[in-house]
This record gives C-alpha cells, sequence and structure tokens, in this order.
C-alpha cells in the first residue's frame, strides 16, 4: 500500500515513509469496523488525547475481531476529530488506509455477572453482564439456582442436555429452561416459589467472555438475589393417556410437574 502522506504523515525521506506503511498501515477492506459513538474524552489541551470507551462502544469492540493484537487495531479519523490550539482541523486518516496502533492491551479481566431475571411462566432466565459474554463458551451445570444466598440450602443445577442458551454474543445471555430442569425446580416447596426463594451461584467455568476470560465466581455462600421474577401461571396440559385394565390405572402424562389432581 503507497500509504506515507496519505496515512496522515509527512516525511522528506520516501523511504521511511514506506517502511511505516509496511509497519503502521493496515491491508484494505478491513473486516471489522467499530465507529465510536458514546465514549468521551477525558484529556483535552494536550498532544495526546485520551478517549474513555463506554460500556456500548467497549461491548461492540469486544465482540469484533478488533483490539487483541497489533495486527487486528487500526484506527481512522476525520477532520472533525479535532482542533489544534489555532483551530486548525485534525489531516485525516482514511478508512482505507487506517494507522496501526502502537500498542495493544488485550482484555484479561474476569467478567461480572451482575444480576438475572426467573420467568418461570416462558421458563426464561436473563443472565446480565458487565460485558460482551461468547454464549458458546457457556457451561449451563455450573449455573445453580439457590433457596437462599447461603449455602446448604435447596438447589438445582441445570442440565446441559435440557436446557439450551439463545447463541448470541452479548452482555446479555438468554438460559431457555428444558422439561427436566423446569420440572425438578417445580417439585422442589422451597426453591423459586418466590423472589425471596430465588438465588443464583455460579462457578468461574461458567462462561467466558470473548477474549476467553472465565467468569468471576459467585459462590453458593454468597449468592446473588433474582432481580425481576415472575411465578408459574402456564396452565398443565394432558399430553398422554394410557389406560390399563388388568392393572385398573389410567396414566397420565402431563405437560410438567403437579402436586394433585
Amino acid at each position: 500500500i503507497v500509504c506515507g502522506d496519505e496515512c496522515g504523515f509527512d516525511y522528506d525521506n520516501y523511504a521511511a515513509a514506506d517502511q511505516f506503511c509496511n509497519d503502521n498501515c493496515a491491508p484494505l477492506n478491513p473486516i471489522d469496523i467499530v465507529t465510536l459513538s458514546g465514549s468521551r474524552v477525558l484529556q483535552l489541551n494536550s498532544p495526546e488525547i485520551v478517549i474513555f470507551l463506554d460500556n456500548l462502544d467497549s461491548n461492540r469492540i469486544k465482540n469484533s475481531s478488533i483490539g487483541t493484537l497489533r495486527s487486528n487495531t487500526f484506527i481512522s479519523i476525520t477532520f472533525q476529530a479535532a482542533t489544534d490550539m489555532s483551530e486548525n482541523p485534525t489531516r485525516e486518516i482514511q478508512p482505507s488506509k487506517p494507522l496501526r496502533s502502537t500498542a495493544v492491551e488485550p482484555d484479561n479481566i474476569s467478567p461480572l455477572l451482575l444480576r438475572f431475571d426467573l420467568n418461570l411462566t416462558s421458563r426464561v432466565l436473563l443472565l446480565y453482564f458487565d460485558e460482551t459474554m461468547n454464549s458458546t463458551t457457556i457451561e449451563l451445570n455450573a449455573f445453580s439456582l439457590q433457596s437462599r444466598a447461603q449455602d446448604g440450602t435447596t438447589h438445582h443445577n441445570f442440565d446441559a442436555h435440557a436446557t439450551t442458551y439463545t447463541d448470541h454474543n452479548g452482555p446479555i445471555v438468554q438460559l431457555n429452561i428444558g422439561a427436566k430442569d423446569f420440572n425438578a425446580i417445580s417439585a422442589s416447596p422451597e426453591l423459586a416459589v418466590s423472589a425471596n426463594t430465588t438465588y443464583l451461584s455460579v462457578e468461574s467455568m461458567g462462561i467466558q467472555d470473548m477474549n476467553g476470560n472465565y467468569l468471576e465466581a459467585i459462590f453458593s455462600t454468597f449468592a446473588i438475589p433474582v432481580t425481576s421474577y415472575m411465578a408459574d401461571f402456564g396452565r398443565v396440559s394432558v399430553r398422554s393417556a394410557t389406560i390399563d385394565m388388568e392393572a385398573l390405572q389410567i396414566v397420565l402424562v402431563l405437560s410438567e410437574t403437579v402436586s394433585a389432581l
């Protein structure tokens, strides 16, 4: 790529300019482009500008192929990006010939589970994290519903063969509670019968963020309470019926666990 001056840098030595291009300019047709929107500038009136990434922008970057290596992290700017003290605008760096980052510090911080919602009518559990998560790394049996915040209470670990997850990378991960897990939860007279009996703990292996960092564990002795809770208001349906005249029995298979007819 012939970039030198077009990258936003002037050189009298064109050999040096070419070397700069080879070291600092990206190939054409970048895979991902993230345009900052809500981030804010923390430092002005200086040759160094510090931009603080807000949650929206940082999550968009983490959900892309950007920000893990110098080789995948480049920047372009428009003339509106800043002005000097004499009000001269910034020299543009075109998206087709962006500037390679001088250094990249990847995300090595464990993500946090902030809160969760449980809807037993729709059989959905929503997990809210502080950053974009890689949903394909989820280990469902690492998540445990508890009747209280302390260890030794009634609890249930989700079954990876029953409950599923919505395959979408983001700060919110949806679990679709399967029949086996739902019936086990419903059968307990103490677990998830109200918001006061619905807590969640999770092991570190429960899920990873987009850079492969494992979750900060929430121990069973400090389980977090549900934020939004809805009880099961769905009507029970009969799936099948079998009549055995020799044993004088009628066997009904229902849609969920019931206490009595």
